[in-house]
């Protein structure tokens, strides 16, 4: 009996460390993610409106700005996320089209300087709504996604 239960202890022990070692679900790696869809990402930019200690027209214009780029982002991602679910199809089917892989590699490329291009274009237009004490703060803000494999820009 002190056998069986030694062995049951172990067993719910061993379960509960492994359950506890992985990371909840929709948590862990940001896959497929631009930052922007994390979730406490309007506390992020409530922090970096007092840290500039925008008016409220300055608020507003910033919002707007905001909801543009993604009004333009939106269709880019979109592209992208067919573009790569083609892309899984054609290198996991035999015989393999190399040319047509490499051309889809290529348009996925021409997307994504297209979103960097936005993504910078959107920073410099929030920026253009700052006076000059804002901007020196702006500026030596990084941005949310550097150094996590993102470029950060567009993510205010």
């Amino acid at each position: 009996m002190k056998q069986l239960t030694a062995i049951l202890t172990t067993v719910v022990l061993a379960i509960a460390l492994s359950a506890n070692g992985q990371p909840p679900q929709g948590q862990g790696r940001m896959q497929n993610s631009n930052c922007a869809q994390s979730k406490n990402m309007g506390a992020k930019h409530d922090h970096m409106f007092k840290m500039l200690d925008l008016s409220v027209e300055q608020k507003e214009k910033i919002k707007s700005l905001k909801l543009e780029h993604q009004k333009n982002m939106l269709p880019i991602r979109n592209e992208i996320g067919e573009k790569k679910a083609k892309l899984q199809t054609l290198t996991t089917t035999d015989p393999i089209d190399r040319k047509a892989v490499d051309a889809l590699v290529s348009e996925i490329g021409t997307l994504r300087t297209k979103m960097m291009i936005e993504k910078v274009n959107h920073r410099l237009n929030v920026r253009s709504v700052l006076n000059e004490e804002q901007k020196i703060k702006f500026d030596s803000h990084k941005p949310m996604c550097e150094g996590k494999g993102k470029n950060g820009y567009g993510k205010f």
